[in-house]
């Protein structure tokens, strides 16, 4: 062979023009001119026919038949397909066809026919500077080279070769093309503005030789990439041209041939460009000229004084106008601060059927293979982030002119592409809806991210990428598997180095006969098994793209089979035997442990007696009346509610201490036919007033006892309508008895003692009452009356309660002011707001064996819908979990269309199952709004919490926030508990709850903190927020406590800590 050669010449920037007659001498006749030009434009058809030809890989019989009916696209072309052939046909033919008709539904011979004269930008001017400006791209590559050490930017390839490479050839080779390509020998300087290209006039490429003898069975491309990932320090971007050649001579295996480069220098075009001119140079001797980089700013040049920069940005304003906020995906573990961008590269493969059923869907629909594989990853995202408009950023080469198509450089942009899920569509309105936005995204080729960050107003946006969701790049054209030209044949492999800048983005990189994918991720942010989820996501929202095009964009749910199953497991707890009555279970537990104490001094055997006295004075009481229990806590209130039981009657209990308009109210809507206690409450509900029992009370037989009824309403408890107007909530017996009957979620049976401070009014009272009661355990009545943490401390170890509960108010004022009243208790239940680890973890490291469970359930729920127990200071988590079911409980996390969200996606938690009341007291409208959710297998009825909750990768529920206390402020979306959170990260906060104040379109944040010894300032923590939240999210108001003030039923007394708020 001639030796390799390079060239100091530079290629014309101009094109070549198709063949033009030469003059004849005489007078051309008008027919003459018509010939000519008809011979003129048959020979540029045939031309771009071929052109057409060469970069589909068809017969170019095919593109002469099928021209003047089918689309580029129609004949399997590709966006990027279509911007090769558009440069091509600019260079070789001097003319530019309109590329949005190229890459739209127009036939090809139509839209060549819209074809105008080509003008090339003007070549820049040649220069001999050393320091130039960078490229458009190039400064956010350097910046992370600075601030993350530059892991993030390297790109590594191996080309092998059966046949061995000549070290003489293969150096004299890449000298020649480093001496061509400007890119080879660039390497980066710092400015008092930043940053500057330094393009050296001569630089020597770095070749590595090196030998390699692969243990059995070892891959050497693999061992090579791992190699060369591991050595960062290889390239000194500051110093020299960041790019290394490392030839690998294999023991009995190919030759290697890896590039090792910093992304600034070239993109994934230029990547493959470089190896089609390897393998000219190293076959023919011949180095090409190469193009300047200096093209690519001047056309950017050319785009901002021509006003086009100023129209795509236009564009993109219009385009993504309206866009949501972005939202960062919801994993298991808070995400690292500052950001860690160590990643992993997970390959995947497609099936070949599946595959199949894609190209035949894009054949169908006229849509490209790339764009139906999009729509999937966006729907994938799009459910798991539960959007419905989004945009995905796809890199595009940004070379819409034929001069930069052989430019090695990098020009690459990410182009946000939107996305918007429309659940009534058919799949192929959705698809082609897509098809339409990417092609008017790919118009937008050229104009950088950061421009469009600042067209749609979201330059402030800091704790996460703002604009795009996430990222997408089709590979599977950019670089080939093998390269195969000028007799070479080299497969390519890319190698990992080990980082990733964006959370998440999903590669195609081959759509061979078995497609390859790679999802890359953060580690960081994603477990392992979250990052399998979001690929099985992706499969199942393809394979459902292309079941049935027919079908709506709802049935697509983006669940495998797989995941499917596992959140069939988890919505289903145990069943619980509930086919009795409350009273019955009691008279049970009375017969069989006579003797052990029952309530305060009183025997099982004398609350019996007690009961069925009490119950003879209720003779006139019939099944399924109402009583009102008004009595303060103690011993005949007790009393008195079994004794309602033993009636078959449905026990009312009110607060006396209420204002007098709730009260009415609450009584007019049960009518009860009797009140136990409280004659002011008689007097009000217009009915008898009925001694309630005491010990000097004459013991009577009592009637015989209602016969068991599991659906017979047992009590009515009353919540807080939005209207102001109390909403009473029946609760079956069987509701009830699956709560407490044989449950192993809370100790029980004799030698248990349980505490008792609810107020009967509250759900919670359920729970304090029938556990200890149906199972022999003994009850502990705390004295009526405020409860405050010195009481309740000396009550719990004068009393030796082993079992309390304790709402999530009561419970923090208690770890952090009295721990020591936690000396002998083995459980502590609470929940009702979102408990703080601290405090959990606290308690679990002063005392062994004690067991701390979190409890979660709404009233319409009774009592307990899901639970989770910590048992180490080791177990415990920020946030804490909420847990699985509880036994009789179905719950399943729902999309606002009644669909199962995939696993680790924020849904609103609906239970099903014996759990549920029955609907709201005479209000059949609320009742179906609340209690008329399906479940997505058998249909059965499912209230809606209106609590927003995910499952995490070990199965247990994680509750993200209300759907009606998301927060606004100044326009953004806040979830207070995220405040909250950070607040009691400050090592000068023991604890802090936010909340918001104002109209709920527009509200301020108020903090309420309790602080350790040193108080932060409020500018400290203002500045300590603001360094991981948004501006917006820092409170504006300050309440600083001792402790947080708690309402009637221990919970924070929000309003109170709004009161006392300063700036």
């Amino acid at each position: 062979m001639p030796p390799v050669r390079g060239s100091d010449e530079h290629e014309s920037s101009g094109a070549t023009a198709g063949t033009v007659a030469e003059p004849r001498g005489d007078t051309m006749t008008t027919s003459d001119l018509d010939r000519v030009a008809s011979a003129s434009d048959d020979a540029m058809r045939r031309e771009w026919i071929a052109l057409a030809a060469e970069v589909l890989g068809c017969a170019v019989s095919t593109v002469e038949e099928r021209a003047g009916t089918a689309s580029f696209i129609d004949m399997g072309g590709t966006s990027l397909r279509a911007a090769d052939f558009v440069a091509r046909v600019e260079r070789r033919l001097g003319i530019s066809p309109p590329v949005r008709a190229m890459r739209g539904s127009v036939p090809l011979a139509e839209a060549m026919a819209q074809a105008g004269e080509f003008r090339p930008v003007p070549a820049p001017a040649a220069t001999t500077e050393v320091d130039r400006p960078l490229l458009t791209s190039q400064d956010g590559m350097l910046m992370a080279e600075d601030q993350i050490d530059g892991r993030p930017v390297r790109v590594l390839f191996t080309a092998e070769s059966a046949t061995p490479f000549d070290p003489e050839r293969l150096r004299t080779t890449l000298t020649a093309l480093t001496r061509s390509h400007e890119a080879l020998r660039t390497a980066f300087t710092r400015t008092d503005d930043g940053f500057a290209r330094r393009v050296l006039p001569h630089w020597e490429p770095r070749l590595i030789e090196q030998r390699l003898a692969p243990p059995p069975g070892g891959d050497a491309v693999n061992i090579v990439h791992h190699q060369l990932s591991a050595a960062p320090g290889l390239l000194q971007p500051f110093i020299e041209p960041p790019v290394v050649f490392v030839h690998t001579r294999v023991e009995d295996g190919p030759d290697l041939l890896s590039i090792l480069l910093h992304h600034a220098l070239l993109d994934g075009w230029a990547l493959s460009r470089f190896w089609h001119a390897f393998a000219r140079a190293y076959t023919t001797g011949v180095a090409e000229p190469g193009l300047s980089p200096e093209l690519i700013l001047a056309r950017d040049r050319e785009i901002a004084g021509n006003g086009r920069l100023a129209e795509l940005t236009r564009l993109a304003a219009e385009d993504l106008a309206g866009l949501p906020e972005t939202v960062p995906l919801p994993v298991d573990r808070a995400r690292p601060d500052p950001p860690d961008v160590n990643g992993v590269h997970l390959p995947f493969g497609l099936s070949a059927g599946l595959r199949d059923r894609v190209m035949a869907t894009a054949r169908r629909l006229g849509v490209t293979h790339t764009v139906i594989v999009f729509s999937a990853w966006a729907l994938a995202m799009g459910r798991r982030a539960g959007l419905r408009d989004l945009a995905i950023g796809v890199a595009m080469s940004g070379r819409e002119t034929a001069q930069l198509h052989d430019v090695l450089g990098l020009c690459v942009r990410i182009v946000p592409v939107r996305f918007r899920m429309d659940e009534d569509r058919t799949v192929a309105e959705q698809l082609r809806a897509c098809a339409a936005s990417w092609a008017a995204a790919t118009e937008r080729a050229e104009l950088p991210l950061d421009k469009v960050i600042s067209a749609l107003g979201q330059d402030h946006v800091t704790d996460r990428l703002p604009v795009i969701q996430g990222v997408f790049e089709a590979h599977d054209e950019l670089m080939p598997d093998r390269l195969q030209e000028c007799g070479l044949d080299l497969p390519l492999h890319e190698g990992y180095t080990g980082s990733s800048m964006m959370e998440t983005t999903l590669f195609l990189t081959s759509w061979a006969e078995r497609p390859a994918l790679q999802l890359e991720y953060q580690p960081g942010v994603f477990t392992p098994d979250e990052a399998h989820a979001l690929i099985d996501g992706f499969v199942a929202a393809l394979e459902d793209l292309v079941a049935d095009v027919d079908a709506p964009v709802s049935s697509v749910h983006a669940v495998a089979p797989g995941q499917r199953e596992w959140l069939r497991k988890l919505a289903d707890a145990p069943a619980a035997d509930c086919e009795t009555g409350l009273w019955q279970l009691f008279e049970e537990t009375a017969e069989r442990y006579p003797d052990e104490i029952a309530v305060e001094d009183l025997t099982y055997d004398e609350l019996l007696a007690a009961v069925r006295t009490q119950a003879a004075a209720l003779t006139d009481v019939r099944p399924g009346d109402r009583v009102v229990v008004a009595l303060p806590r103690g011993t005949a209130e007790v009393v008195a509610v079994l004794a309602v039981l033993h009636r078959g009657a449905t026990y009312v209990a009110v607060d006396q201490a209420a204002p007098r308009d709730w009260l009415e109210k609450i009584l007019g809507q049960v009518s009860p036919v009797a009140v136990i206690g409280s004659p002011e409450v008689a007097e009000l509900a217009a009915g008898p007033a009925l001694e309630p029992w005491s010990p000097a009370t004459p013991l009577e037989p009592g009637p015989e006892p209602a016969p068991a009824d599991p659906g017979r309403t047992a009590y009515i408890a009353f919540t807080s309508g939005s209207s102001g107007r109390p909403k009473g909530v029946p609760v079956p017996h069987r509701a009830v008895v699956r709560l407490v009957r044989d449950v192993s979620y809370v100790r029980t049976g004799p030698g248990e003692r349980f505490s008792r401070t609810a107020p009967l009014a509250f759900d919670a009272s359920t729970l304090e009452l029938f556990a200890p009661l149906l199972s022999g355990a003994s009850l502990q009545i705390f004295p009526d009356g405020p409860v405050t943490v010195t009481e309740l401390g000396r009550f719990l170890a004068e009393r030796r309660v082993s079992v309390a509960w304790m709402t999530t108010g009561l419970f923090r004022l208690m770890a952090d002011h009295r721990p020591e009243a936690f000396a002998d208790v083995r459980q502590v239940l609470t929940g009702g707001e979102v408990t703080p680890p601290e405090q959990v973890r606290r308690l679990l490291e002063r005392y062994e064996g004690l067991r701390i469970s979190l409890a979660y359930g709404p009233t319409e729920c009774t009592t307990f819908t899901t639970i989770h127990h910590f048992d180490a200071a080791a177990e415990v988590s920020d946030p804490l979990p909420i847990g699985r079911p509880v036994p009789g409980t179905r719950v399943f996390v729902l999309d606002d269309g009644g669909r199962l969200v995939p696993p680790g996606a924020v849904g609103e938690l609906c239970v099903g199952g014996i759990a549920l009341a029955d609907g709201y007291l005479g209000l059949p409208d609320e009742t179906a709004q609340a209690f008329g959710g399906l479940d997505p297998e058998t249909g059965e009825r499912l209230y809606r919490t209106g609590d927003l909750v995910r499952w995490d990768t070990r199965g247990r529920l994680m509750f993200v926030g209300r759907l009606d206390r998301q927060l606004k402020v100044r326009g953004f979306r806040v979830e207070p508990e995220a405040v909250a959170r950070r607040l009691r990260e400050h090592p000068g906060v023991r604890d802090a709850v936010v909340v918001g104040e104002g109209k709920v379109a527009d509200q301020r944040l108020i903090a309420g903190v309790i602080a350790e010894a040193a108080a932060p300032s409020p500018a400290e923590l203002r500045g300590w927020v603001g360094e991981t939240l948004p501006s917006w999210a820092v409170p504006e108001l300050w309440s600083f406590v001792d402790a947080f003030p708690l309402t009637r039923n221990a919970k924070v007394d929000l309003k109170a800590l709004a009161t006392h708020a300063t700036a």
